[in-house]
């Protein structure tokens, strides 16, 4: 039995949402969707490690975060990043506050080499 292109598509639909990419493009695609975990996992770790030492239990700071993560990716999905950001970041707030740190610093400069070199990695990896 031959498979058809939508068959496949169907087996991965069953697990998630599929998005199809040209194969020219999966590289850099794939540095959002596959080490992006990565990233997102270490920022996660930050996060967690922060609460921690704070007081707040394992189980409490994982459940924060694990939630947190999980309610951003729903919330970009459907809205845009921008809109997230814009609808947490209230003029005045403690959110606004930190954002606006980050950006005056070196952190997207950081991030934006990272995803340079992991693409490079991918490239190296001949995937």
């Amino acid at each position: 039995m031959e498979l058809k292109k939508e068959d496949i598509l169907d087996i991965f639909r069953a697990m998630g949402e599929v998005m199809v990419v040209d194969e020219k493009d999966m590289n850099v695609v794939s540095v959002v969707t596959s080490c992006g975990v990565g990233v997102i996992g270490y920022v996660g770790d930050i996060m967690y490690k922060w609460l921690l030492g704070r007081g707040i239990s394992a189980d409490k700071a994982r459940i924060a975060v694990g939630q947190m993560i999980r309610g951003t990716g729903t919330l970009i999905k459907e809205q845009g990043t921008e809109v997230v950001i814009g609808d947490v970041c209230t003029k005045g707030g403690a959110t606004i506050k930190g954002i606006e740190f980050l950006k005056d610093s070196i952190f997207g400069m950081l991030l934006e080499l990272a995803l340079v070199k992991m693409k490079k990695g991918l490239d190296e990896l001949g995937t």
